[in-house]
């Protein structure tokens, strides 16, 4: 079901989905460091190591493993990640509660059961 436009731009406006950064999957630490280097490299990113993964830039988050996504994830930001998990289960999308990461008790990320092209995605808050 297709709302009309007027509700569809306010959810739109009220979750403020937008495109935070894509996950990209390597097989260890080295052949990440490798790509974010690389990356760092061509486009001056500064780069910025994890426990998991490495950023260059904001835009480029390299996993040091394999994890959910053949080729890596792609981040989505919202202003409220409980009303967008809410807003997605109306459309039959569910949330895997077990990739759940919270920052001082509050829900910082969840991945949903959906994939695009093999990258999976994840909604992080703003």
């Amino acid at each position: 079901m297709r709302l009309p436009d007027l509700p569809r731009e306010a959810i739109s406006i009220m979750l403020g989905f937008e495109f935070a950064h894509l996950g990209i999957n390597e097989e260890n630490k080295d052949k990440a460091l490798d790509s974010a280097n690389l990356l760092s490299h061509l486009f001056y990113f500064p780069i910025k190591e994890g426990t998991s993964s490495i950023f260059a830039g904001s835009g480029f988050e390299v996993i040091k493993k394999r994890f959910l996504g053949k080729h890596g994830h792609i981040a989505i930001a919202t202003n409220n990640i409980h009303r967008a998990i809410a807003y997605l289960k109306t459309k039959g999308i569910s949330i895997l509660p077990e990739t759940a990461k919270e920052d001082k008790g509050k829900l910082k990320t969840i991945y949903i059961d959906q994939e695009v092209s093999g990258f999976a995605i994840h909604l992080l808050q703003k």
